[in-house]
């Protein structure tokens, strides 16, 4: 389904978000630091961070950071039990796609995964269609072309009317 970076400095955490992630049939990569988790998010193709927000030197905001320097499309859901209105909303500005407050509550976080992936997919899926479009392979030249007169008038009409 999609590759994973866990990141905590709790070991705990990071096996128990492990097992669950992978257990849903996710690929999972694990960092106990901010350094290891941007080292990765910058020789891994990753399609979600899950990063607590307080990690020491280099903190979740900074792995956000990397990871969208990194690659736009990724996305990042933070983690932290010191929630604040102030720090979500910093996130959230910063490009974060959710924000959880610890202890995760595992059903949610399936739930805002699930979300954010069927999101992402989305989008991806709407950037592909508009360099179709933008290249020409959409439109009626690619249309199945009738025999008909009457259609032959259409496909007519509509390369004039292009």
């Amino acid at each position: 389904m999609a590759t994973i970076l866990v990141v905590d400095d709790e070991p705990k955490i990071t096996l128990l978000l492990q097992g669950e992630l992978e257990d849903a049939g996710h690929e999972v990569l694990v960092a106990n630091d901010g350094d290891r988790a941007r080292q990765l998010v910058a020789t891994k193709r990753l399609d979600v961070v899950l990063t607590d927000l307080r990690l020491g030197a280099v903190d979740g905001l900074a792995v956000l950071r990397a990871a969208k320097a990194a690659d736009s499309s990724i996305l990042v859901i933070l983690m932290t039990a010191y929630a604040t209105v102030g720090s979500a909303v910093t996130a959230m500005k910063e490009g974060a796609a959710d924000y959880l407050e610890k202890p995760v509550d595992l059903d949610k976080l399936r739930w805002v995964l699930d979300r954010a992936l069927e999101s992402r997919r989305l989008a991806l899926e709407n950037s592909r269609l508009r360099e179709r479009v933008g290249r020409g392979d959409v439109g009626h030249a690619n249309m199945v072309r009738g025999r008909s007169a009457t259609m032959q008038r259409v496909l007519g009409l509509v390369q004039k009317v292009a």
